[in-house]
């Protein structure tokens, strides 16, 4: 009678323990379809082959569809030292950016959504003009007449003026110079060619042309320069030393 008694308290402590096995179950499906969140220890329920990255669109070309014949400045971008133009209106509308995705749309708003830089025009041949600010690296566009280089660390010592004088000037109005960047000069080591300009009005001014990379005025904030464009400073100086 005591065996007896045993075994169906057994059978009974069974009978609850998959009955309550079940329950657990259905109530965690019930949550599932209810959309609320479920912590799921034994396996994943989230399927990681249907996720799919979506494209990143990407700069594929930029041409030149036609040619505006009026004669009027067409500004089509600026940025702290310079204003970027093409000599007839409304030439931008006829430099379309085109993208990977099949998408499109004019230089200029291609500049301003700043999905493109000035370097992409450079690179895709895209002929424009530019005219330095006020508080560019140049002062606005007075007359530079004499320019004193040399190096830190010292090293080299160089004066130009006349016609020497200009190709310095032009090598610095054509820079383009980047202001948004991440990159901190203070962590970076390498030679910096002090040029010292002297204004036909008297003015002076110096620029720091540091580590073929940054570049800034006396007291200005450092701006990043595309590296192929920084060498060609120390070609231009070894050519006219020649």
């Amino acid at each position: 009678m005591k065996n007896t008694l045993c075994l169906l308290i057994c059978l009974f402590m069974c009978a609850l323990f998959f009955a309550g096995c079940e329950t657990d179950e259905q109530s965690m499906q019930d949550t599932n379809e209810s959309g609320e969140n479920v912590s799921v220890n034994s396996e994943s329920i989230f399927d990681e082959s249907d996720i799919s990255a979506e494209d990143e669109v990407t700069l594929t070309e930029i041409v030149v569809t036609g040619q505006a014949l009026d004669t009027a400045v067409d500004t089509f971008y600026e940025d702290d030292y310079y204003e970027y133009y093409f000599p007839t209106m409304p030439q931008h509308e006829y430099v379309i950016v085109k993208y990977s995705d099949g998408t499109s749309q004019n230089v200029k708003d291609a500049l301003a959504d700043g999905r493109i830089t000035v370097f992409d025009l450079n690179k895709f041949d895209i002929e424009y003009e530019k005219i330095a600010k006020e508080y560019s690296l140049l002062r606005g566009n007075e007359l530079v007449v004499k320019i004193h280089i040399s190096s830190l660390p010292e090293a080299y010592e160089y004066s130009y003026d006349g016609e020497d004088a200009e190709e310095i000037v032009k090598y610095l109005k054509g820079l383009a110079l980047i202001s948004d960047f991440s990159e901190n000069p203070d962590e970076y080591a390498g030679m910096t060619w002090v040029i010292e300009l002297e204004y036909e009005n008297g003015a002076n001014a110096t620029v720091y042309h540091f580590g073929n990379m940054f570049i800034r005025t006396d007291h200005g904030k450092w701006y990043m320069m595309e590296h192929s464009e920084a060498l060609k400073l120390s070609e231009l100086i070894k050519e006219l030393n020649k």
